[in-house]
């Protein structure tokens, strides 16, 4: 959780060194996809700082503007992933549709392809809600579906895998329903 000055710098530091470069101005002036990605990562950056130092009444009233401003970037881009869920280092190579709990807990350099769905909730029915909790070093792959409760460290879920059941440190997950690949 970013609460201070430094720690916003320090994630957007992180986040930015996960990319080969920065957007140039054609790419401002051209409103290119690499624009829309360091954009929406400042913001949801932003949005958590302010969100999580709240002190005064000048505070409240500045995320309550922050807020406004993301929402709208996440409606634009699609990029559904909300504030605190996400450690630094987060790296999105392209723009799509992601969905992304706000009950998660994602660790450190997370890489999310588009259309992977992160859920806390299984169906309208269910009314409880739980922690979906995702170690460091996590790649996601496109279009893959998680709907267990934990996810270990160094993992790689691959693409459409739909993911049901608690996956342990150091290994890839693949399919419909995901198993567990033995690495070569």
């Amino acid at each position: 959780m970013i609460t201070t000055k430094a720690e916003y710098k320090y994630y957007l530091q992180r986040d930015y060194a996960r990319y080969k470069s920065k957007p140039s101005i054609w790419d401002w002036l051209y409103h290119s996809e690499k624009y829309y990605i360091w954009k929406f990562l400042k913001e949801l950056r932003r949005t958590e700082y302010f969100r999580n130092s709240q002190t005064n009444y000048y505070r409240r009233c500045r995320y309550l503007l922050q807020n406004i401003r993301f929402m709208r970037l996440v409606h634009k881009t699609q990029l559904y992933l909300y504030p605190n869920v996400f450690g630094p280092g987060l790296y999105l190579p392209h723009l799509g549709y992601m969905l992304v709990s706000s009950e998660a807990t994602i660790g450190e350099n997370c890489t999310m392809r588009p259309g992977i769905l992160i859920a806390s909730n299984l169906g309208s029915g269910n009314k409880k809600s739980r922690n979906v909790i995702i170690g460091n070093n996590v790649e996601f792959s496109a279009g893959c579906k998680i709907l267990c409760k934990r996810i270990g460290d160094n993992v790689s879920i691959g693409p459409n895998a739909v993911v049901v059941k608690n996956v342990p440190d150091n290994s890839i997950v693949m399919g419909n329903p995901g198993e567990i690949v033995p690495k070569l």
